[in-house]
């Protein structure tokens, strides 16, 4: 899987006609095979400063996204919106259904939460074991006193 990580950071007086954009891009966007996610975020302590993230299910979906109209229209607009530079960070991420050994969301989702659910079970049985042998550090440590 595909991710992406988009920094904008957009000049006050554009923020009206870039969140208008900006919409009909990702609207676009979640329409397309392969897309996985496509959201929009604003930085609470940084007024007009958005991240965008977009997962994607392979190379070959990222790579057709980059030549649609929707896409290709946008940047061509955009340079208008920055007051800082564009930034783009992509990583490669192991898709969690995949490494679960099958393409079925259920199946994967019920296979997560039984891991998920034996881990918790050690965790507590590890606590369960480590309390007498509290109990004994705290008496030994109330003797030396």
């Amino acid at each position: 899987m595909i991710m992406i990580q988009a920094h904008m950071y957009v000049h006050p007086s554009e923020r009206e006609d870039f969140l208008e954009q900006i919409g009909i891009l990702q609207r676009k966007t979640r329409e397309e095979a392969g897309n996985l996610c496509c959201l929009l975020y604003e930085a609470v302590e940084e007024k007009n400063t958005f991240v965008s993230i977009e997962k994607w299910r392979n190379q070959a979906a990222l790579n057709r996204h980059n030549n649609t109209d929707h896409f290709v229209g946008f940047f061509q607009i955009a340079d208008g919106y920055w007051v800082k530079p564009f930034k783009a960070e992509v990583h490669e991420v192991p898709d969690a259904y995949e490494e679960a050994g099958t393409a079925d969301k259920a199946e994967a989702e019920t296979e997560m939460e039984a891991e998920a659910e034996e881990g918790a079970e050690a965790g507590e049985e590890a606590a369960a074991e480590a309390e007498p042998r509290q109990e004994a550090h705290q008496s030994s440590s109330a003797d030396a006193v």
